[in-house]
């Protein structure tokens, strides 16, 4: 959750924070993306409130919010297109992910979608959080 005080600083603390959350869980979707299609049902089930309406939120308040006002003190373009094009790669797994549990997709596919939601998101957090969000600590 993001707090009142939407300093930029605060924006990223929180943002990391919801990072350190998130990566055990990835981590253990992860590991479960091999189980058997009844196990993997419930590693997703289990994170889908995690990886749902709480990453839109989290996903906006970086695009909307952070991301402008570091390109407004002169941060690098590139790298925010970087990552906002990312954004859009993990809602689109994520939400194909989450169809085809609904739909009781008892594919490989479902194990290939969970890893690569898995890897991507958590590579993403990674770089924000070793990368981007120190670089815009530096300028904000």
């Amino acid at each position: 959750m993001i707090p009142d005080n939407k300093s930029p600083a605060a924006l990223i603390d929180a943002l990391s924070a919801e990072h350190r959350a998130l990566l055990p869980e990835l981590a253990r979707l992860a590991q479960e993306a091999s189980a058997s299609a009844e196990s993997l049902k419930t590693a997703v089930e289990r994170i889908a409130p995690l990886i749902g309406l709480p990453l839109d939120e989290h996903i906006a308040t970086e695009d909307r919010e952070l991301f402008p006002a570091y390109a407004a003190r002169g941060g690098d373009a590139g790298i925010l297109a970087f990552f906002t094009a990312e954004h859009v790669e993990i809602l689109a797994i994520r939400n194909r992910l989450l169809a085809a549990i609904e739909d009781n997709d008892h594919t490989e596919a479902v194990g290939f979608l969970a890893e690569q939601l898995a890897d991507t998101l958590s590579s993403h957090m990674n770089r924000e959080d070793e990368v981007l969000f120190p670089a815009m600590r530096d300028l904000l």
